[in-house]
Order: structure tokens, then sequence, then C-alpha cells
């Protein structure tokens, strides 16, 4: 009897435990073949592993029939799509539930008299209504000349000018020389370097109307308050001031006077209205034309959250067109989960709803009325525990974590001839769901 390999017919080893196993012929009369004493023995060298671009060959060459190859590819093209916009809409939910970046914290202001008064709230800001009563805007004085022909002789007579400009308790003598021959231009230039060289806060200069060809001397203090009130005034025979009209008000210096809800007045040098610590700012207009009562409204930006929650509702739809047009090669229960997520009582009484296309749509009338009214029960359908986003993101995770092949139906029509049944009546197809063939045109 002849053994099929080399064997030990005693105990004990009769080659090296490396040795590779012949067959016992060969052994028997090459029993020193791997100690170097034939040479002329050489051993086939194993061909290395297919690698790189030769995967490639091989993958290219597996073929299917062109009916479950075109199958194939319409079932893994659907479920990489579906998968794809369930991520998109996770991040959307993501950042529309986010607590420290939340939509439901941005705030805006609403004001019932525009005119009067302006401003801009902080997220985070509590939402509340007030009540500004504005006597008076902070404004800085403002002088305006007479108009004049730029050319013309001056009015001002020639010769030398004095006038004072006093501020509160200061006076400043300041003199200005018109020369013979002068024209309106020069003359109120002179007065205008004299002023801003006199370095007290009054910032002069000449208005210009090329339309009607005049020309205005003007004066404004650089700061807006009641403190910041000045005036020109000619000393002796002096008349440029009373001449060119440097001295005519037209804005009288005045601070801020307003109140809070019926408060005190609060006498400011600012515009600016500080409310909750800094989070709400408000700035009256000036001029003011009449005093104002106003109700300022401190609310949450609704437009903000209809925009995102409108990007939900797309993204959702756009799931669902997905499974519309897969011809049935996705699992049904994508679209379930989906659908049962989305359907609430609650959330059709804030506007969302499916119109009789099957599109989710938010009813934008109804969601202001309801944010008006009922905000923090807005926010808790929407953002709570069992809210709209957290029911979706709990749907789409189940199968945002699974592989493509899992998001197939194998009962899709196309998938039909492509079926057979085991021994137990339980079907499976004879096409592969995943590996190189079907990740090579995914």
């Amino acid at each position: 009897m002849v053994l099929p390999y080399s064997v030990p017919a005693i105990f004990g080893t009769v080659r090296r435990s490396d040795e590779t196993i012949f067959p016992v012929e060969r052994y028997a009369m090459y029993p020193y073949m791997h100690d170097g004493k034939y040479p002329f023995w050489r051993r086939s060298a194993k061909k290395p592993a297919v690698r790189g671009a030769k995967l490639a060959g091989v993958v290219a060459s597996f073929q299917l029939p062109k009916g479950a190859e075109e199958a194939l590819k319409s079932a893994a093209f659907s479920s990489a799509a579906w998968l794809s916009e369930g991520k998109a809409l996770i991040g959307t939910l993501n950042q529309f539930a986010r607590r420290d970046k939340s939509v439901f914290q941005q705030r805006v202001i609403d004001v019932d008299e525009r005119g009067a008064l302006s401003g801009q709230a902080q997220a985070g800001a509590e939402r509340r209504p007030y009540t500004v009563a504005v006597t008076s805007a902070a404004m800085a004085q403002r002088n305006l000349g007479y108009e004049l022909t730029p050319q013309a002789p001056s009015v001002i007579p020639w010769g030398a000018h004095r006038f004072l400009l006093r501020m509160g308790w200061d006076s400043t003598l300041l003199a200005v020389d018109i020369r013979r021959g002068d024209t309106n231009a020069i003359a109120l230039g002179k007065i205008r370097d004299v002023v801003n060289n006199a370095g007290k806060g009054i910032m002069a200069s000449l208005l210009e109307d090329a339309v009607n060809g005049v020309i205005r001397f003007e004066a404004v203090s650089e700061q807006a308050s009641a403190a910041a009130a000045f005036a020109l005034t000619d000393v002796g025979s002096s008349s440029c001031i009373a001449a060119s009209g440097a001295g005519r008000i037209v804005h009288a210096a005045s601070d801020a006077v307003y109140a809070i809800d019926g408060g005190a007045d609060i006498v400011s040098t600012s515009n600016l209205i500080v409310l909750q610590d800094g989070l709400v700012t408000l700035e009256i207009a000036a001029p003011l034309s009449d005093p104002a009562s106003v109700t300022v409204t401190v609310g949450n930006d609704i437009p903000a959250i209809a925009s995102q929650l409108e990007r939900i509702l797309g993204h959702v739809n756009e799931l669902h067109r997905i499974y519309g047009s897969a011809s049935g090669y996705l699992n049904p229960m994508l679209e379930q989960r989906i659908h049962d997520a989305m359907h609430n009582a609650s959330i059709e009484a804030i506007g969302i709803y499916r119109d009789h296309d099957e599109a989710w749509t938010l009813e934008e009338e109804t969601f202001q009325a309801a944010m008006e009214t009922q905000p923090d029960e807005v926010k808790r359908l929407l953002t709570g525990r069992n809210g709209l986003s957290g029911r979706l993101e709990s749907a789409l995770k189940r199968f945002t974590s699974l592989p493509t092949e899992a998001l197939i139906s194998s009962r899709a029509r196309g998938f039909q001839s492509f079926t057979l049944y085991r021994a137990s009546s339980k079907a499976y197809l004879q096409l592969p769901l995943n590996g190189l063939y079907v990740n090579s045109f995914m």
C-alpha cells in the first residue's frame, strides 16, 4: 500500500516540520531537496496577488446579464441618492435644534412707529414689549447762512471785523479781514477758516448749490448734546455775522429725553437706549419732528425659523420623490418611517400639512399666528424630546448607518427574474448587492 503523503511509519519526525508535504514518491527520491544539494531543482514561485490596476481588470471582467446589471444599478443609485439626502436632512435638523445657536434664540425688534425709533436685539434676549415715550432726540446745533451768489461782490463790508464764538461760559474773540474786491465765496471762506482754526468743536463749511447757483455758510457742533450749543455774534460795529447770516440757528442743540414703560424721564447725550444689559439697543431718530409714544416688541425671528423649517420640509419632499422614482427598488420601510415621523395632528395646528401633490408645505400665516401667541409650544413641537426634528432624526439614523444593500428591496419587479427559493421557501437573489462589482459603478 502506497500512502499519498509522507507519513512517518513510527513515532517521531523523519523530516523538518516546516517542510512542504509532497507525494511520497517525490520525497523518497529527493529527501534532501531543501538542503541545496540539488541545484537543478527549481520550485515554481507563487504568483503575486492581484493588486492596484489589475483589480479593476478583474472587476471589469465580471459580467452579468444586461437586465440584471440594469436592475442592480437602478437599485444602487436609488439607495445611494436616498442615503445622501437623508444625511443632508440630519445636518439641517441638527442645525435647527441645536441649543447653543438655535434659530429659536434669535431676536428681532418690531416698532409700531418706525419713524421715531429703530433697534436690534441679540440672541437670547427676553421676549417682551416696551413702551418708550420720546420727548426729544440728542441733536447737534446747526447754523445756516443766507443764500448768496458766489462770484458777486461780498455782502460783508470791506475792512476788519470781529465776532464772538460762545460755548457755555466760554467766549472766544475771532477776527476776519474783508478786502476790497472780495467776492461772497472768498468772504465766507475767510469766516469758515477762522471758526475751524479756533478749535472749539465747531465744524464750519460752505454749501454750494450748483443748480440754483448759490452758496451758504454752515456751522455744526461736533457733539450732539445741549452742552454743545454755541452762538456767533458780531462785536461793536462789525457786521460779518449779521450780513452773512452765519448766526442763524436752524437746529438747536438738545439732549435725548425719554421714558421707559411710564417711568421717570431719562436725559442722555446719546440717542442710544440700552436695555437688558446690552442685549437690546434702541436708537432715537434725529431730528424728531414731534414727541412720540412708541411700542417696541422684542420677539422671535419668525421668518428665520420659517426659512429653516421650509428647508427641512424640502429635504423630506426630496426623500419622497427619490422613493417614488425608484421603481420599487427601495425598502418600503424607508417611506414608512418618514411617514410615521411626519404625521402628527399637532404640527398641522401650526401650519405644517401635506397638500394634494403629497408635498409637505408650511402655511406661513398659520405658523406666524402660532409663533406670536404660543412660541414656546411651537418650539416644543418642533425641537422637543418627541418633537418633529427628533422623530425625523431617529427614523433617519436607523438607515443612514446601514450599508447600501440594506435599503434595497429584493422584492422589486426588476429582480423577479433573478429570484430563487430555498428549501424553506424563502426567496433570495442571485445578484450581488455589495462588493467590488457594485462599488465599481456606485
